[in-house]
This record gives C-alpha cells, structure tokens and sequence, in this order.
C-alpha cells in the first residue's frame, strides 16, 4: 500500500486553525504549566517561545505530551481512511473483545393438511439460528522517539515546527494503516484459505480477454442477488442485492478490466459502480487471483482501543 505524508498544513486544517501559532496557542492555553513558564507563543518570536520552554524541562514534558496525546491523536483518527480498506470498518467498540454475530436461516415449510392441524398446531419449530464469534486479533503498539535536540532543532521557525509534528505523526500514522490493510487482506485470504469461499476459474487476464472476464463476474453477481445456500461458509440461505456487493479486484487484474464493461455489469454507472470496486495488491493464499466478490457486510471490524500515551526518559533526554 502506497504510503502518504501528512503536512504541517494539512495537520493545521485537520484541527480547525488557520496557522501553526493558532495551533500552538492552542496547547498553551489548555496548559497550566506552558503558561507558568512561557507566554502565549503567537506573542512574540517561536525563538523566544523556545527559549522559554527549554528552561523548564517539566514545560517541555508538557509541550511534548500535549502535542502527541491530544493532537496527534485527533490527526491518526482523521486520516485512518488512507487504508484502502477503511471505509468496511463498522466504527467503535469500546467495551468488550468478542462481536457475536447472529444469523436466523430461513423457515421451514410444510404441506398443508387441515385434517393434521389439530395435532400439529403445538408443534416447536425452533429457527436454524447460527452465531459467529469474531475475537480481537490485534493488539499492537507503534512507539516513537522525541529527543530535546531534535525539539530544539524543530524551532527555527513556526513552518519547521509544524514539518516538525508532521513528520511524527506520518511515520506512526503510516505504520498503523499499512498493517491495518494487511490485517483486513488477511481476512480475504483466510476466507479462501479455509474453503468459506467459493471458488470460480477464469481466465488470466491478458489483452482482448477482459470482457470473457466480465461476464464471469457478473453471472455470480447475479447469483448472489437469488437465495441461495452456495455462496457462504455457513450454508445459510441469504442473498445479496446489486448495490450490497463489493467486488476487489487485484491491480494486475484492474489493467485488463474496462470499468464501464464491469459497471454495466452491476447495473449501475460509472460513479455508482466505483463506491463498490476496490483495489487490492495481491493475496497469499492465490497468487493468480484475479478479484473477490463478498457482500458488503463481509468484514467484521471494530475499533476497540485507540490510544496515545507519552513517557519521559531522562537518561536519554
């Protein structure tokens, strides 16, 4: 997944301030200590701010910790859509490790006998309910170190400081959406892997075979829109409309692949169809894939904690 780079401006726009000294204000005047030993910074020079806060080094541990703590925060939850596969997340679990999800299969039917009915009205039929537990399966820490020389550098000027938080920022931010991707891949690939997929060959793609292709995919798009037990691992009845599938398509695979053709395909234009294709590099479990087809509830996945914290250590300063 390609990575992206955060600047300082963008990280002024993502909370709201017209500069970097809006922002800096901003931290000195939710901070008792900032304000014991230095002024409002856009009062005079970054220079003299910096001067004042590097005389205290209970003001820098407070500079430091509200920078990251608070802002840096608010700025990885802003940009966490940069993984392409964000946008299937289903939001925030606070409490709890393990979503329980709960399918009724469809009813049973009898012949009608009126002549029985006097026996059979008492009759239990309990529903065929499934239930799926999906566990927490990722649990990780992404640390970053702020020395007091690379602090002091970062004041030379206010669009140096703000380069300065940028550059924290993205290398965390980057680390957190490139595993995040790989985890949400990985979810695909065990899918395959353990046989809860089912499996159609097509050609590989080459020039002239993309709208053979085509047609493949949308024969078992319009599959998935009748009831049917085939296409999940869990052999419920269930189906899936038009607009409630998403189709992932390797990068190899989309250069061959016409969208108008596939959109079509779905009954949908062009800018409808785009909100339901998605890219992806590749998957382990088959090297040849040419894409996967899933309903739009497929992915199960909760953010449970997401935290910043800082720690000083004096021995490194």
């Amino acid at each position: 997944m390609a990575q992206s780079r955060i600047s300082g401006k963008e990280i002024v726009e993502m909370l709201g301030e017209k500069s970097v000294q809006d922002v800096m204000d901003n931290i000195w005047q939710s901070s008792p200590t900032l304000q014991e030993y230095t002024d409002l910074p856009s009062s005079g020079s970054v220079g003299n701010f910096a001067t004042d806060l590097f005389k205290s080094p209970r003001a820098v541990n407070e500079f430091v910790d509200v920078l990251l703590s608070r802002i840096g925060l608010v700025i990885l939850k802003t940009k966490s859509l940069a993984n392409p596969l964000a946008p299937f997340k289903k939001g925030a679990m606070p409490l709890g490790m393990t979503i329980e999800e709960i399918f009724v299969d469809i009813a049973k039917s009898t012949k009608y006998d009126m002549n029985a009915s006097a026996n059979d009205v008492f009759t239990i039929n309990a529903p065929d309910v499934k239930a799926y537990y999906h566990v927490r399966n990722r649990q990780d820490k992404i640390p970053t170190t702020i020395t007091q020389e690379n602090l002091r550098s970062a004041f030379t000027s206010w669009a140096t400081l703000g380069s300065f938080l940028a550059s924290q920022i993205t290398a965390m931010y980057n680390r957190n959406n490139v595993d995040e991707f790989k985890y949400m891949k990985l979810l695909l690939d065990q899918s395959i892997q353990r046989g809860n997929m089912t499996v159609v060959k097509v050609p590989k793609p080459v020039d002239g075979n993309g709208k053979a292709i085509v047609r493949t995919i949308k024969q078992y798009s319009n599959n998935l829109t009748f009831p049917s037990r085939l296409y999940n691992g869990a052999g419920v009845m269930t189906q899936s409309a038009k607009d409630e599938q998403d189709l992932f398509l390797t990068s190899a695979s989309d250069a061959f692949i016409d969208v108008d053709v596939l959109s079509s395909a779905f009954n949908m234009d062009k800018a409808d169809f785009m909100g339901h294709k998605h890219m992806i590099d590749s998957l382990s479990s088959t090297p040849n894939l040419v894409g996967v087809l899933v309903d739009r509830d497929f992915f199960m996945v909760y953010d449970n904690l997401f935290q910043m914290a800082s720690q000083y250590n004096g021995s490194g300063l």
